[in-house]
């Protein structure tokens, strides 16, 4: 699951939110205020969601089937689901989903640049395979022994 939609998610979702980022910044001649990158995260993450969303419905469907087994893997889902229901249904949801995650952007990248940090720390919560990309307080950096503590 972490491998096949996460791990695509958060490559994409922030190389798109530092290119958006770098290209707002150049423009207006400053760095981004906390509202702006609100909407850059939002762009951002309604950008990944929808281009990810074909490796979600493929996730989905190898989660759901069960003892059925439908599916034997991933390239026999992608290529059972595009004989079956056609190249559209890579894309069921879509909607809600580039909604859903538009939101988590900008509320996400939103509270990033308020925080002024500037740093990101990685962190893998058990078997959720949660990662969240949370930004480094001084002290945090300190305690985890990384950056330059002074």
């Amino acid at each position: 699951s972490f491998l096949l939609r996460d791990l695509p998610f958060d490559i994409i979702e922030f190389v798109a939110y530092e290119q958006l980022k770098q290209g707002y910044s150049k423009m207006v001649d400053r760095p981004l205020q906390p509202v702006e990158a609100s909407a850059m995260g939002a762009i951002a993450g309604a950008f990944t969601g929808a281009v990810t969303t074909p490796l979600d419905v493929i996730k989905t469907r190898l989660m759901v089937q069960g003892s059925t087994a439908q599916y034997k893997g991933l390239v026999d889902a992608f290529r059972v689901i595009l004989r079956e229901e056609g190249p559209r249904a890579f894309f069921k949801g879509v909607g809600p989903r580039v909604t859903w995650i538009g939101i988590g952007g900008s509320v996400f990248f939103g509270a990033l640049v308020s925080n002024n940090s500037g740093t990101y720390c990685c962190f893998a919560y058990g078997d959720l395979n949660l990662s969240l990309m949370l930004p480094m307080q001084e002290k945090s950096k300190e305690i985890l022994g990384v950056g330059d503590t002074k």
